[in-house]
């Protein structure tokens, strides 16, 4: 049986990143060209989850798109609370 994914089609291009600014906060960022490629997609969108200090201990990260709204989220599991 062939695997027919093609997921990617209908999402366009998509990059997913996270990183830590310099006041520790966590930082989730995205961006898409739409479909077509014409530059008409958002260009930067951001969002930031402050960390309290909780990045010293161990976290869960999830950061991905829902398919079906094409909108981003992210989930952090810190060790004593959960920020969305």
């Amino acid at each position: 049986m062939k695997n027919e994914n093609r997921d990617n089609e209908r999402m366009g291009d998509r990059t997913l990143g996270m990183y830590i600014n310099h006041e520790g906060d966590l930082v989730f960022d995205t961006y898409s060209y739409a479909n077509d490629w014409s530059g008409l997609g958002v260009a930067n969108v951001e969002s930031s989850q402050e960390t309290s200090n909780d990045l010293f201990d161990w976290v869960f990260i999830y950061f991905g798109v829902d398919l079906d709204t094409n909108i981003a989220s992210y989930h952090v599991r810190f060790k004593d609370h959960i920020a969305t």
